[in-house]
């Protein structure tokens, strides 16, 4: 698994395409099937992906009986066993002001936790600002 991280509009998905040589494959986590994530090569909008998955469970009563902590290691965990090539490429989301909706707060750290974990499964960890990848793993 490889995880590519950076601000809006810093040449995430050209830098994950050109270094890794993959121009094809690619899902966008804010309209794909949710299904498809397991055999797909890579993921742009992942942050999009993470706030469906809230949306999709926010009926759920039991998807909240879970920690965040404990939501985020279980969907990281999920998406390692099913697709540990898979390419993520994702937003920063917590490097602005602080959400006032509680709603927003929740997607913002629940985004981060499942972020960290992916990190932890991660050969390869890189973030792009200006469309340069500096490895942090």
């Amino acid at each position: 698994m490889k995880l590519i991280i950076g601000g809006a509009f810093q040449g995430k998905l050209e830098y994950a395409k050109t270094e890794y040589g993959l121009a094809d494959g690619w899902i966008d986590g804010a309209d794909c099937v949710l299904e498809e994530i397991g055999t797909c090569r890579g993921i742009f909008h992942f942050e999009a992906y993470v706030r469906r998955l809230l949306q999709e469970r926010s009926g759920q009563e039991q998807a909240w009986e879970l920690t965040v902590e404990a939501f985020a290691k279980t969907v990281a965990d999920h998406l390692y066993e099913k697709n540990p090539e898979l390419i993520v490429v994702t937003r920063e989301l917590g490097c602005g002001i602080v959400p006032i909706d509680p709603d927003d707060r929740k997607y913002r750290e629940t985004h981060g936790r499942i972020c960290t974990e992916l990190a932890r499964h991660a050969d390869e960890v890189v973030r792009v600002i200006c469309g340069v990848g500096m490895r942090l793993k």
